[in-house]
């Protein structure tokens, strides 16, 4: 399910969570994964947050109740379907763009979309455990190699910019549009000023005397 990616990825912004997309990526090529199915979805989720616990065990599972759209890790606790929890600053992060299964499966796209900081308190996380019979989706991620980026990262990163570049221009011209109207509404109230209040200049004669009026400023 799409869970407010774009307000998610504005917020990330500021973040201090490191960027482990590769390490989702690792594991998500790792092996064909069963979409087909919820447990299959599941297995895939948790092979992904014990991936990046390995790499920086400050990520781990965000804990669900019953009633909640939830996932059941290795151990039996219920955990959320497609995000991990990053405990030092107590955000999610998003790696699957719209979470789902069945037939035919979806393609679970990886992303890297990191939530508010301080959302989530510590006891909302646990640490992941590896998936039964061990798989971990490939075994321990490692870094991109001094080779540089693969074209999917780059591609990644270059949405990630191209989405970014589009919330600055939304916003440049909502600014503009506000200011369009507070100098709309400042001429307005300029008008109504002046014809509640109107100006007055010259002489008059009061009481046998000249009078001089000035114009209001």
């Amino acid at each position: 399910m799409d869970k407010h990616k774009g307000e998610r990825e504005q917020a990330g912004r500021f973040s201090t969570m490191p960027n482990l997309q590769y390490v989702v990526q690792q594991v998500r090529d790792s092996q064909a994964w069963d979409f087909t199915t919820k447990d299959g979805l599941c297995s895939y989720c948790n092979a992904c947050v014990y991936a990046l616990y390995q790499v920086d065990p400050g990520f781990g599972h965000l804990t669900k109740s019953d009633g909640q759209n939830h996932c059941v890790d290795p151990d039996g606790r219920n955990c959320a379907t497609d995000v991990a929890l990053y405990k030092p600053t107590g955000q999610i992060c998003d790696f699957i763009v719209s979470a789902g299964f069945g037939t035919p499966p979806p393609p679970n796209d990886v992303c890297w979309f990191p939530g508010e900081m301080n959302e989530y308190p510590a006891s909302s996380w646990f640490a992941p455990v590896p998936n039964a019979g061990g798989d971990t989706g490939g075994g321990t991620p490692t870094p991109p190699d001094g080779g540089g980026a693969s074209d999917d990262q780059i591609a990644a990163m270059q949405a990630q910019l191209d989405r970014i570049e589009k919330y600055c221009v939304d916003q440049s011209l909502f600014l503009s549009n506000i200011n369009d109207q507070i100098n709309l509404m400042a001429g307005v109230v300029n008008d109504l000023r002046a014809s509640q209040n109107p100006p007055y200049g010259g002489t008059m004669v009061r009481d046998g005397r000249e009078l001089t009026l000035n114009p209001k400023g």
